[in-house]
C-alpha cells in the first residue's frame, strides 16, 4: 500500500465514527521495565566494574595489640558504552493535511506510526542483547522432560512432567550462591507465561489460596520474584509487499536477572540502558519525535522525524540465567 491520496483522506462522514489502528500497548513492551535506564551526559564513555571475588573472599582476622589489622584491596576493571542512534519518519503532503476530515488527523496518526516504529526498533536491540543463549553465565535449554540433564537442561514447560518452579528456584539459589545477588526480574515470553498458568503443579499450589485467574503477581509470588514481566510486543518478520508473518518477538523462553534498583557507581546489575540526555529534546529513554518542513513535497508538507540515542548493556553476565525455547 503506498501513501495515502486526496481521495483516501477524505472519508464518508457516517464512517467518521470508525478507525481501526493496529497498535500495541505499552505494557507489551518489556524494554523499559527490566534494567536500569542510566542518563549519561557523553555520548561514550567508560564505567568501572569490580572484581566480584575481591568482596567475598573471608579475609578478616583476629587483631593483636598493637599490631596492623589484616587488609586487602579489590581490583577495578572497565568497559565502555556507546549510545547508537536509530531513526525512522513519515512523510506528510500538505495536500492531505488540508482535505483531511476528523478522525483520521494525518498528524497524530504519523505520530502514532513513527512512534511505534520506534518502539519495535527498542524492543528488538533489547532481546538481541540480553534475550538469548550464550549472552549469560547460565544457559538452559527446553527438552522432552525425560531427557533433560541438571546444569545443562531442563524439561519443556508445557509438559506436565516437567518441573518449572523447581526449575527458576534452582536458578535463584545458582545466582545467589555465586553472586550473592537474588533476582528480582523474570521476563516471560508471552506463550511461556500462558503455558505456567496452565501447568498442573502450579494450578495444585494455588488452587486454595487464589484466585483462578492466574497473573503476573501471582506466579512472581510462588516463585519468590520481586516482578514478573510478560513479554507481549509482536513484530511483522514479513517483507513490505510480500506476505505478513506475525509472531512474538521474545519466541519461547524466558530470562532471570537481577536487576538494580538504585543504580550507582557501587551498584552492580545484570544490564543497564545508557542514554544520552544531551540528545536535544529527549526523554529519559533517550527518544524524540520533530518535524521538518519539506517544501518539495508541496506547500505545507513536512517530515515526522523520530529518533533515539541509546546503549543497552550487559554488564555482570553472573547475573543472568536463561532459559531458551522451555515449551515446545
Amino acid at each position: 500500500m503506498g501513501q495515502p491520496l486526496r481521495q483516501d483522506v477524505h472519508i464518508d462522514k457516517p464512517m467518521s465514527q470508525i478507525l481501526v489502528a493496529y497498535l500495541q500497548e505499552d505494557m507489551d513492551y518489556v524494554a523499559d521495565k527490566v534494567f536500569p535506564v542510566i542518563t549519561v551526559s557523553k555520548k561514550s564513555d567508560a564505567y568501572f566494574i569490580f572484581d566480584k571475588g575481591d568482596f567475598f573472599r573471608d579475609e578478616a582476622a583476629q587483631r593483636r595489640p598493637g599490631s596492623e589489622s589484616a587488609g586487602s584491596g579489590y581490583e577495578v576493571d572497565t568497559d565502555t558504552y556507546t549510545c547508537k542512534r536509530y531513526g525512522f519518519h513519515k512523510d506528510i503532503n500538505g495536500s492531505i493535511i488540508d482535505e483531511s476530515d476528523d478522525p483520521l488527523k494525518p498528524r497524530e496518526d504519523a505520530t502514532r506510526f513513527v512512534g511505534e516504529k520506534l518502539k519495535i526498533k527498542r524492543e528488538v536491540v533489547f532481546l538481541n542483547n540480553f534475550f538469548g543463549v550464550n549472552i549469560w553465565a547460565n544457559d538452559r535449554v527446553g527438552i522432552t522432560p525425560a531427557s533433560a540433564t541438571a546444569g545443562t537442561s531442563v524439561g519443556f514447560w508445557n509438559d506436565e512432567s516437567s518441573t518449572p518452579i523447581k526449575d527458576i528456584k534452582e536458578g535463584i539459589l545458582t545466582m545467589k550462591e555465586n553472586t550473592g545477588k537474588k533476582p528480582n526480574v523474570l521476563v516471560l515470553g508471552a506463550r511461556v507465561f500462558n503455558a505456567l498458568t496452565e501447568h498442573a503443579d502450579i494450578l495444585a499450589r494455588i488452587q486454595y489460596t487464589q484466585k483462578a485467574v492466574i497473573t503476573e503477581d501471582i506466579l512472581a509470588g510462588l516463585f519468590g520474584i520481586e516482578k514478573l514481566v510478560v513479554a507481549n510486543s509482536i513484530k511483522n518478520s514479513g517483507n513490505k509487499g510480500g506476505a505478513d508473518s506475525f509472531g512474538f518477538m521474545a519466541g519461547k523462553s524466558a530470562l532471570l536477572a537481577y536487576a538494580e534498583p538504585n543504580p550507582g557507581l557501587y551498584a552492580v546489575s545484570a544490564g543497564y540502558i545508557f542514554a544520552n540526555k544531551n540528545f536535544k529534546g529527549a526523554s529519559a529513554l533517550g527518544s524524540r519525535i520533530y518535524t521538518i518542513e519539506t517544501p518539495l513535497l508541496g506547500l505545507g508538507s513536512y517530515r515526522l522525524e523520530g529518533e533515539m540515542e541509546f546503549d543497552m548493556k550487559v554488564v555482570a553476565t553472573d547475573l543472568g540465567y536463561f532459559f531458551s525455547e522451555v515449551i515446545e
